[in-house]
Order: C-alpha cells, then sequence, then structure tokens
C-alpha cells in the first residue's frame, strides 16, 4: 500500500525524525495474524465514512447512529466526495483506518488488523455527545456485535456508561467479554479521564514517533 512507509506507528526507520524500532511492530504480528473477518472492532466516535476506498471492503452492515438515533453511522457534515465539510468531524474515520484499514490492495494506508471488520457506531456529531443513557445503549449495542470496542473520547463520569462497560468486558461472548478500549484523554494531565478510568476498560495513551509520552496525553497508575 503507497503510503504504508508513512506509517512510522507500524514501522518506525526513523522517518519524519522518528527514532527507528518504536513502534508496535507490526510487521512481526504480521507473521502470526493479519486479522480475521470473523473478529469485529466497534469504533464508536463521531461516526466512519462508510465509502471510503480503503474501508469500504471491511465494513460490517450493522452500523448505528445513537446520536441521531438512525442507521446512518456516517459523520453528521458527511458530504461525498469530500467526506466531510467539517474538519472536525473526520476523527471515527481516522480511528477505523488505524483499527483495519483494508491492507494489502494496492491503495492508501494499512490497518494493524486489516483483515477485520469495522463495526461503525456513531455517539457523537462534533461538538457533541449523546446523553449517557444512549452511550450506554451504544455500548451494549456494539459489545452484542464486536469483540473490541474503542472509545476514543473523554466525557464526564457517568454509573450508567460505567455499568455498560462493566456488563459488556465481562458478560458478552460466552462470558469471553470484550476489550473495551478508551482514549486516557488529551488534557496535560496525571490522571486518566472518564471512561477509560473504569477497570474494566483499557486506558490508552498517545506517545511520539520518538518513543515518549506525548505531553498533551494522560497519564497515571490506571494507564
Amino acid at each position: 500500500d503507497p503510503l504504508l512507509p508513512k506509517q512510522w506507528h507500524l514501522n518506525n526507520t526513523g522517518q519524519g525524525g522518528g527514532t527507528a524500532g518504536e513502534d508496535v511492530h507490526a510487521e512481526d504480528a504480521w507473521d502470526i495474524t493479519t486479522g480475521d473477518p470473523g473478529i469485529v472492532i466497534a469504533i464508536l466516535d463521531d461516526g466512519v465514512d462508510e465509502a471510503h476506498p480503503d474501508l469500504d471492503a471491511n465494513i460490517h452492515p450493522d452500523g448505528y447512529d445513537f446520536y441521531d438515533d438512525d442507521d446512518d453511522a456516517r459523520p453528521q457534515y458527511f458530504a461525498p466526495p469530500y467526506h466531510s465539510t467539517d474538519p472536525n468531524d473526520i476523527h471515527g474515520t481516522c480511528c477505523a483506518g488505524v483499527a483495519a484499514a483494508c491492507g494489502d490492495n494496492g491503495q492508501g494506508v494499512t490497518g494493524i488488523a486489516y483483515r477485520c471488520r469495522i463495526l461503525p457506531i456513531k455517539v457523537w456529531g462534533a461538538p457533541n455527545l449523546a446523553p449517557n443513557s444512549d452511550i450506554a445503549r451504544s455500548i451494549r449495542y456494539a459489545g452484542a456485535r464486536a469483540a473490541v470496542l474503542s472509545l476514543s473520547w473523554s466525557s464526564t463520569a457517568s454509573d450508567t456508561v460505567r455499568q455498560a462497560i462493566q456488563d459488556v468486558a465481562r458478560g458478552e461472548r460466552g462470558g469471553k467479554g470484550v476489550l473495551v478500549f478508551c482514549s486516557s484523554g488529551n488534557g496535560y494531565s496525571n490522571s486518566v479521564s472518564f471512561p477509560s478510568e473504569v477497570d474494566d476498560a483499557i486506558a490508552v495513551g498517545a506517545s511520539t514517533n520518538q518513543g515518549v509520552r506525548s505531553s498533551y496525553s494522560n497519564y497515571g497508575t490506571d494507564l
């Protein structure tokens, strides 16, 4: 794929001033697996451009918009061919690409698990999140259909959302549960934000191409 050499997080050779080897060692992982269509990754975000040429073959058909309560899980300001008319409304598409953009197809970028499928779940439209009750519904909906949930946003603490994360992390897939990954937040803080602070969630922070913590990324013992 032509843009793979620029994806330092997959294979850092020092491009862009980075430190060689500071990456996720994707090529070693791909020797074991490149993913499987039977494994679904739910992207709970501001929508996903389902027709994107580097995503469309991996899109799961059960996507849903819990922000507007309809089955159109595309970004709020979706307008082909530019895809979105608001630069603040393209986050979910990028997250979907990092997770499972189609790989080895001769175009664009490569997702880390590029043979898995993507379940688009819209929970916010720039700049507002859906009510906590709807977010909880979206987590349960995604948990019943996916093995991995990606929540790359922060909000005020909610017992309703917390319970939904706990329930899907412990009880779905015949008792095996699902993996719930949450952004630690971008608040320059030494404590992670909600919902990454939930015990059943996996809090994810950001690092640079030189292998150090990004200054904005929240950290602390819960990371």
